[in-house]
């Protein structure tokens, strides 16, 4: 294991670019230091030796620099990673004194198990971090002090002869490879998937990273849907599937993402990091839309993932909408909701809407849908939770009501009213609002340390409501609420004319 550990630091096996981040829990870490302590096999690392190709590789692994060697060598002499990246990562990181997790991870030598504690200064012979027992002069200044301690004779060999033991593990720890010579980065990454088929699952766009990485450009597909999802975060988007996006890429290929596959995407690769640029900005449009003109001020109010992906679509082909295209995708955004269209649907009905929306953006359709039978406003389910798509319809129309910050600025609030004898959290003891500030004033409303004040009626509360509240008639109070609220609904759907 030394051995692999300092090729890694040397340069000599490295981790390439395309490879996915570092990934692996707490538990997982422990898991692989405890098998090691135990002499239990970890795996073999699987090596690739490429005939021609070269590939840009991380330098700085968990804080331990890794030395990039000469390019004028032999690239024989040089290897990549290709399954194990998770395994070395935690080696490297809690073995070396430089690495981020050399102050985290320690060994009990009472009972011999593994433990993270960040940052554990307080000396305690008992716990020996990894890090110290891996280095032999580390080591020593542990016995030393050791040595010198107030402890029973008896205890400072005991945990003497234990750390010697967990250094001769450490420094002596066989750790495997198989060397991969010869062949392309497509082959590359099958025998990846084949051999890495039990461990952690390489997502669709890793996969994509490998097979289109370009070695004259630091493009990476990965990294790419991650700056994507983190620049969402002003719009509260950021939580959003990497899958979401990847669905959104097929926009820009050949086929759309129901019937798209791989090698779609990996037939534009030449334009992905433009196509990528593209979706980017097609993404924001359709959420600048769904934050603006449905009430979609966070992600967990999406009422399906379909939405995001059709109203990317559009954008990528019509760059500045008229007023009616507009009103025309809030009648669908809408309509598709309150017909919970997108439930237990078919492929082919989704196919067929897919066209027919490209066909409204481009002009040779008046409507993006065939046609809007008259919305019913249904009951609201017993329990208030954003898995329902009825509970995602009246929390949008109810944002639109209190008129979400056009700076971006609003964030998704609700308050529970506390209601006795009522079992679950519902629709009608729920208040939605867009910011902590008013959260905090419906708070005090319901605790009696405010007065009513007529800028609570958006939120569909009235004076007669509070009073039946407050005299504890809760069942007065839940029954006009619930009037309230869906006459909320068919006032909105009636300007839009779905009623």
């Amino acid at each position: 294991m030394t051995t692999i550990l300092d090729r890694i630091k040397n340069g000599r096996i490295m981790i390439p670019k395309f490879q996915r981040d570092f990934v692996w829990n707490t538990g997982q870490m422990l898991d692989l230091l405890d098998s090691i302590l135990k002499g239990f096999p970890i795996g073999s690392l699987i090596l690739w030796t490429p005939e021609q190709e070269r590939f840009m590789t991380i330098d700085n692994i968990e804080g331990v620099k890794v030395d990039v060697p000469i390019t004028a060598g032999k690239l024989e002499d040089v290897c990549y990673i290709l399954d194990g990246r998770q395994r070395v990562t935690v080696l490297l990181g809690s073995l070396f004194e430089e690495g981020d997790f050399s102050k985290d991870f320690f060994v009990n030598l009472d009972d011999m198990r593994p433990f993270r504690q960040p940052n554990f200064k307080r000396e305690r012979f008992n716990n020996l971090a990894f890090s110290e027992a891996f280095d032999t002069y580390s080591l020593v200044g542990y016995l030393e002090r050791l040595r010198g301690s107030s402890l029973p004779e008896t205890v400072k060999q005991k945990y003497a002869d234990r750390a010697k033991y967990v250094n001769r593990i450490l420094q002596s720890y066989e750790l495997g490879y198989i060397n991969v010579k010869g062949g392309t980065i497509d082959e590359a990454v099958e025998i990846f998937s084949r051999l890495n088929s039990k461990a952690t699952v390489i997502s669709k766009d890793y996969m994509i990273q490998a097979l289109a990485y370009n070695t004259d450009s630091d493009f990476l597909f990965g990294q790419a849907i991650t700056n994507i999802k983190n620049g969402l975060a002003e719009y509260n988007f950021a939580d959003i599937s990497r899958d979401l996006i990847f669905k959104c890429v097929f926009n820009h290929t050949d086929k759309i993402f129901i019937d798209g596959k791989i090698q779609d995407i990996l037939a534009i690769k030449e334009q992905l990091p433009q196509t990528m640029r593209e979706v980017n900005k097609n993404i924001r449009k359709a959420v600048e839309f769904l934050y603006m003109e449905c009430g979609v001020i966070d992600s967990k109010i999406l009422p399906y993932s379909y939405h995001l992906v059709i109203l990317a679509d559009f954008f990528r082909i019509v760059s500045h909408p008229t007023r009616e295209q507009l009103h025309e995708l809030k009648r669908w955004f809408f309509y598709t909701t309150y017909a919970n269209y997108f439930t237990n649907t078919s492929l082919a009905r989704i196919r067929n809407d897919i066209y027919r929306f490209r066909r409204f953006a481009d002009g040779s359709e008046t409507l993006p849908l065939d046609n809007y039978d008259a919305v019913v406003v249904t009951p609201f389910p017993e329990k208030y939770s954003l898995r329902s798509v009825r509970v995602c319809s009246l929390v949008a129309v109810a944002m639109l009501a209190i008129r979400v910050d056009k700076d971006f600025s609003s964030v998704f609030e609700t308050i529970t009213v506390p209601v006795e004898g009522l079992e679950n959290r519902n629709c009608s003891n729920t208040i939605v609002c867009s910011s902590k500030t008013d959260a905090l004033k419906l708070s005090q409303l319901f605790k009696g340390t405010t007065e009513w004040s007529s800028e609570y009626e958006k939120y569909c509360l009235s004076e007669e409501m509070m009073k039946a509240y407050f005299n504890q008639e809760f069942s007065v109070f839940i029954s006009k609420r619930n009037e309230a609220l869906q006459a909320m609904e068919t006032a909105f759907l009636t300007i839009i004319d779905l009623v």
